[in-house]
């Protein structure tokens, strides 16, 4: 406790400084991963968090707001990239992890870098694969929405939150189907625009290795900005359910993104007032455009997920 005490002070000093690593107060290094460069607000507080700019080979790929109390992200926000479907590289094994939470700081890496002390505050590789729950390691910024390098990028433990392998199988639908949308009425519309996403999990009481929340939800807050009109968003989410007999018994909502916001708070167990919503997007991503909520729903119900209209 002392360790932890004395490293939060340390990580405070931190922050306030523009030149360490590349933990960054608000994430204000890597803002242009989020849509209008909006950072997502309404969260619970106090909440110990620290804003991570995902970097592998000093090369920026996305943006993780990390839950230093959980050990899991708050959420994380990434740009889609097109579809390439050959010459990806290999899933890895072992997964990285954070060395910019270490006074080493600098870019993801191998976990032998840690010291025990350093391995406490972030989740480590032996918390899933030792851990007596059926969880995986779910990512919130997802491999199948990003290409080669980004990727890669994508398997490191402050991007991920165990997940049983039930929800995962039905989450990995979910993530299919939001990129085939996007890159259709998106990055492929005759209007191009660029597609955001805002993932996240909702922390809950149970633990693997004593110290990483399992979430009780994951959800996906999406919007494809344009510069002309047709702006649209999106939101998704799912209990995190291990006593579902199939995937196919997990609920999944698809919302649009102030829905999406209420309901957040709703299963955080936050307090009121419930006119202030989690917030994702400036503009919200104009929510009365229901075309691609309505797509959405129709894809993953022919896919055999369980599309339900409240939860």
């Amino acid at each position: 406790m002392e360790f932890l005490a004395s490293y939060f002070v340390h990580l405070t000093i931190l922050l306030a400084s523009t030149t360490y690593g590349f933990l960054s107060p608000q994430l204000k290094d890597c803002r242009g991963f989020l849509k209008d460069k909006f950072l997502p607000k309404n969260y619970p507080k106090p909440l110990k968090k620290v804003g991570i700019c995902q970097r592998l080979n000093t090369v920026k790929y996305y943006a993780t707001m990390y839950n230093l109390e959980h050990k899991i992200p708050l959420y994380s926000a990434y740009k889609m990239d097109p579809s390439i479907e050959k010459d990806q590289p290999p899933d890895l094994k072992k997964w990285m992890v954070e060395l910019g939470l270490s006074a080493k700081g600098g870019d993801m890496g191998d976990e032998n870098e840690l010291t025990k002390k350093e391995a406490k505050i972030q989740a480590v590789n032996k918390d899933y694969t030792e851990a007596k729950e059926p969880v995986v390691r779910g990512q919130m910024c997802p491999k199948i929405h990003r290409n080669k390098e980004a990727r890669t990028a994508t398997f490191t433990l402050t991007n991920a939150a165990p997940l049983y392998e039930k929800f995962q199988a039905v989450w990995r639908i979910v993530e299919q189907e939001t990129k085939k949308l996007m890159m259709k009425k998106c990055i492929g519309a005759l209007a191009p625009g660029t597609p955001f996403f805002v993932p996240g999990p909702i922390p809950g009481p149970t633990q693997i290795a004593e110290k990483v929340h399992i979430p009780t939800h994951a959800y996906v807050a999406s919007a494809c900005a344009k510069d002309s009109p047709g702006t649209f968003s999106f939101g998704v989410m799912g209990p995190n359910d291990e006593s579902a007999k199939s995937p196919k018994d997990i609920p999944i909502l698809v919302t649009d993104v102030v829905t999406l916001g209420k309901k957040i708070k709703e299963y955080w167990g936050m307090p009121p007032p419930p006119e202030a919503p989690i917030k994702f997007f400036k503009d919200d991503g104009n929510p009365v455009n229901n075309v691609a909520v309505n797509e959405l729903k129709d894809a993953l119900k022919d896919r055999g997920v369980n599309v339900v209209e409240d939860m």
